[in-house]
């Protein structure tokens, strides 16, 4: 079985992110959800790149012309889930900041009155 040039780049993007992904999980950096989610996404990378014939039967399933079409949908849509997860999770640590901050401020404050 020969592969083509981009087959054995995507094959090489998988197995590195699978391995990444599992190395994060293994520091505690990545919770098990998320562990699920992404061993998900680096199999169906490798299993669409051996065998590129899936994203046809897959397109035709959800009534979309081509594979490389359904792929490039389920990429856009995963972008902005995870691009909105990300906004979500910066609003999320902007508003612990400011609350931080403000505390900090009283507390320096409430120390500053007290020695004058």
């Amino acid at each position: 079985m020969s592969f083509t040039l981009i087959q054995i780049i995507l094959i090489g993007v998988a197995l590195l992110g699978a391995f990444r992904t599992v190395r994060q999980f293994r520091a505690g950096r990545v919770p098990p959800a998320w562990l699920a989610f992404w061993g998900a996404c680096w199999t169906a990378l490798a299993v669409v790149a051996f065998i590129p014939q899936t994203t046809d039967i897959a397109a035709n399933i959800f009534g979309v012309g081509r594979g490389v079409d359904l792929a490039v949908y389920v990429s856009i849509v995963l972008l902005f889930a995870l691009s909105f997860k990300l906004l979500m999770k910066i609003e999320d640590l902007e508003r612990d900041i400011t609350r931080l901050v403000r505390a900090l401020a009283l507390k320096d404050s409430d120390k500053t009155d007290h020695v004058a």
